[in-house]
């Protein structure tokens, strides 16, 4: 699939900027800014750049947002200094989140697409070729 769009672009390539590229990413905008924590606003940031598929899945965000909350607190409680009580929050918060297949498919992209794929549209371009 992805040889036959590369294809297509070649060979007409003002058919790249008519791809709707909506960006899923309509999260951020759903909360207001007293609901967004310093880890919400986290790891939307890096679902947002990395894992964009996940952007939508609120539970996810919650939970994971609310656990590394908890997990700083209880480590600051047990007396561990404020860098190693947010070393142990973010492991919680990122936790099997460090592979992305979206930013595997930008660097493929970037190295091997170049000339057909511009820098700026690749990560737009990954978002609508990933599988769902």
């Amino acid at each position: 699939m992805l040889l036959l769009l590369i294809q297509d672009v070649q060979e007409k390539p003002e058919r790249l900027f008519k791809f709707n590229f909506h960006h899923q990413n309509q999260t951020a905008m759903n909360y207001s800014y007293q609901e967004l924590s310093w880890f919400k606003l986290s790891l939307l940031h890096f679902l947002y750049e990395s894992h964009p598929e996940l952007t939508e899945n609120t539970d996810l965000l919650n939970a994971r947002s609310d656990l590394a909350s908890k997990t700083y607190s209880e480590a600051v409680k047990n007396g561990h200094t404020q860098q190693e009580a947010e070393e142990l929050a973010l492991k919680d918060l990122y936790h099997g989140l460090h592979f992305s297949k979206h930013d595997t498919l930008v660097t493929i992209l970037w190295n091997e697409f170049s000339r057909v794929i511009p820098m700026g549209l690749a990560k737009e371009f990954a978002i609508r070729i990933l599988p769902r």
